[in-house]
């Protein structure tokens, strides 16, 4: 069965899923805000106290909010290819029904694993949490 384009359903289906990019898209950006904040705390103590090695406790945050980026981004992909996948079904006019109540992405845990993987290692995210690495290694060597 085939949809009609003047459906308000398509636009709000579209709407939808362009809330879920921008939230995700929000999300990697306070990921990374928060990480920068973490980290300087930590690097200010141990500089403070003259502690080297408690920089390294830094090293737990960056690897935990680059694994969380890294999740975000690569859901927020996923969504990207729903919604192009969507339109570009649209626009053949072979979307069914069923797909304009289905905001599902790609599922599955080594999907998800593999994903996230590739978008660490995606320059939006390794050089960022990288730079922070070698400041905090900066650190730990300045107190040695």
């Amino acid at each position: 069965m085939r949809v009609d384009l003047d459906n308000s359903d398509i636009q709000t289906h579209v709407n939808l899923i362009q809330g879920i990019i921008n939230r995700l898209s929000g999300n990697s950006a306070s990921v990374k805000a928060w990480c920068v904040t973490v980290v300087t705390g930590i690097l200010v103590v141990a500089i403070e106290k003259g502690h080297s090695g408690t920089a390294l406790v830094a090293l737990l945050p960056i690897v935990v909010f680059c694994l969380l980026d890294g999740y975000y981004l690569s859901l927020e992909r996923d969504f990207r290819q729903l919604y192009n996948r969507f339109v570009a079904s649209l626009h053949d006019g072979t979307l069914e029904q069923q797909q304009v109540y289905s905001v599902l992405p790609n599922a599955g845990s080594r999907h998800r694993a593999t994903a996230a993987l590739s978008c660490i290692l995606s320059t939006s995210v390794w050089p960022f949490y990288l730079l922070l690495l070698l400041a905090d290694l900066l650190v730990v060597q300045m107190g040695s």
